[in-house]
């Protein structure tokens, strides 16, 4: 199976929807006010949390993997601890993104409900790790941990589709004033680029991004940072 195709078979499939049922009655009990959820999307920094939280635990059980296989018995503590510090932060990461997934259409939820259901088997497989590891049985912690990361690649490549791919934060265009002036335009590229924008006559430095769909589409990058 081509794994570009899975996002949008998830999006099509109406089985899906008492996943999406379920988790819309999960969101209702654990982030029930408009408020709530805000914060948890943003919280005080007027930025999206998710994506930012993510590294947390992305780094950390990368960290743990690592010195598993090359770190020696020296460092098997240190692995330990970055498992367990990837499974605490696992969970402001889940609200985080279950508040942005509220906001979401009801095909890209479907979409979510599989990132959910891959990341929390992956968490699953970690918390198995750690209490293996604390028991003194590591060749058993890390068979988990390793299973823990394949499962965690199909959940990140699935986030990475909600966040990046058509519609996603990262690929909305680049609309209304810069600078308070007419929108200009921004060229397509491929990869993440430094460029020039002429605004209001002043010339302006952005770093931009965006991507190119498989059949050729072109969406319009959205400005990350001007400076």
């Amino acid at each position: 199976m081509d794994m570009r195709q899975l996002p949008d078979q998830l999006a099509a499939s109406e089985k899906l929807d008492p996943g999406v049922a379920a988790l819309e009655r999960v969101a209702d009990r654990v982030l029930p006010d408009a408020r709530g959820r805000q914060m948890w999307r943003t919280g005080l920094l007027g930025h999206r949390l998710h994506p930012m939280l993510t590294d947390i635990p992305i780094g950390a059980w990368t960290s743990a993997l690592l010195l598993d296989f090359f770190g020696g018995r020296r460092r098997r503590h240190t692995a330990t601890a970055f498992v367990a510090l990837g499974v605490a932060a696992a969970v402001p990461t889940a609200l985080a993104g279950l508040a942005d997934w509220t906001e979401l259409d009801r095909p890209k939820k479907r979409v979510g409900v599989a990132h959910a259901v891959s990341n929390s088997t992956a968490l699953l497989l970690y918390v198995l790790s750690l209490v293996a590891r604390i028991r003194g049985r590591r060749g058993k912690g890390v068979f988990l941990g390793v299973l823990a990361v394949s499962v965690a690649t199909v959940g990140g490549y699935l986030g990475g589709h909600l966040a990046y791919g058509p519609g996603g934060a990262a690929t909305t265009a680049a609309r209304g004033s810069v600078a308070g002036e007419e929108p200009v335009a921004i060229p397509v590229v491929s990869e993440p680029v430094t460029a020039t924008l002429l605004a209001g006559g002043t010339r302006q430095w952005f770093v931009v991004r965006a991507l190119i769909s498989r059949d050729g589409r072109r969406f319009a990058p959205a400005v990350s940072r001007r400076f």
